[in-house]
């Protein structure tokens, strides 16, 4: 491989990794919030000695992560430009893409987006208003023939059916036709539900099947287009591809947990015959931690040590050509 043509790159994206507040932290309730300090103040002892050659002492405060003067490679410090804090935000924006508007949070879901819906659909769909919740809807479901879509957590909303009202293939195109719409109202994912039908219809209905789950498309292109537009092939391993609904991804590897992130990016470096291949891997990594269980912390700790293990691994099977960020 001539001097000017570059390799691989493989971006690795760790989430739930904070290493301190930002200077808005007051504006998200995050004031104080420090995932990796909290980790090494309550783990001891706890090494991560190829984090620690990269440079990664030196931007942090910790004992137990030595600073040092000549690192292995670049390091520095990013912030949050979106207005958004989600994971979902963080991963768009170091693919490129910053948000200018927050994803949105409703209590009852705007009148313009169930007229938009209705027009999609061909139907006018049922959600609660601020006193009712979806079971008492279930009446009219069954009257109206209309879905039940309701806002959830996260940005989401739920489409709810019974398969006597609506057919299953019929509630997944409906759902097929909303997608497109979901970023114009700060929505970042639709799910549907299927309901179960008590034979007393007194009784309250449950989910029986969640028979579709799709993120929305990114609302501009990502750095991931880019690459795709060249012709490098880009390889998505974990969640991203799930995340991005498939969007500037050629081929996407699914993974049963974390550690087989770096089993997959190994199959796709290939033997050494192979290193001339240029593409691009980009992987999520995704932990999630909750301080006040401790085995949780522990957990935590420990498969931030066995990444910095499998780093060296990885770093053995690159060539000069390849990048790792």
């Amino acid at each position: 491989m001539g001097p000017h043509t570059p390799g691989r790159t493989i971006l690795i994206i760790l989430s739930h990794l904070g290493i301190g507040e930002a200077p808005d932290s007051y504006l998200f309730e995050d004031r104080g919030s420090n995932t990796f300090g909290h980790l090494a103040s309550k783990v001891d002892p706890f090494e991560l000695p190829n984090l620690a050659k990269f440079g990664f002492g030196n931007l942090i405060y910790s004992h137990q992560i030595p600073r040092i003067r000549n690192s292995a490679a670049y390091y520095g410090r990013a912030r949050f430009r979106s207005s958004d804090k989600s994971r979902l935000a963080g991963i768009y924006e170091i693919l490129g893409l910053e948000l200018s508007n927050p994803f949105s949070i409703y209590d009852i879901l705007p009148s313009e987006l169930l007229k938009d819906i209705a027009g999609l659909i061909e139907i006018e769909p049922l959600s609660p208003a601020l006193d009712e919740n979806a079971d008492m809807l279930i009446s009219q479901h069954r009257e109206k023939k209309g879905p039940i879509i309701t806002y959830q957590k996260d940005h989401t909303i739920l489409f709810q059916y019974q398969p006597s009202i609506i057919e299953r293939a019929d509630a997944i195109m409906m759902c097929e036709k909303i997608h497109p719409i979901l970023m114009n109202y700060g929505l970042i994912k639709i799910e549907a539900a299927e309901l179960t039908e008590p034979e007393d219809e007194s009784l309250r209905p449950g989910i029986k099947e969640t028979t579709f789950d799709r993120y929305a498309n990114p609302p501009r292109p990502t750095l991931l287009d880019a690459f795709s537009a060249r012709k490098i092939p880009v390889i998505g391993i974990g969640d991203i591809s799930v995340l991005l609904n498939g969007q500037g991804i050629s081929r996407s590897v699914s993974t049963i947990d974390n550690e087989d992130v770096f089993f997959r990016i190994a199959n796709e470096l290939g033997p050494d015959e192979e290193i001339e291949n240029q593409k691009f891997i980009v992987a999520t990594i995704d932990e999630f931690i909750d301080f006040t269980a401790e085995d949780m912390v522990t957990r935590h700790a420990k498969n931030l040590q066995r990444f910095d293990r499998e780093l060296l691994r990885l770093l053995r099977q690159m060539s000069e050509e390849d990048t790792l960020v």
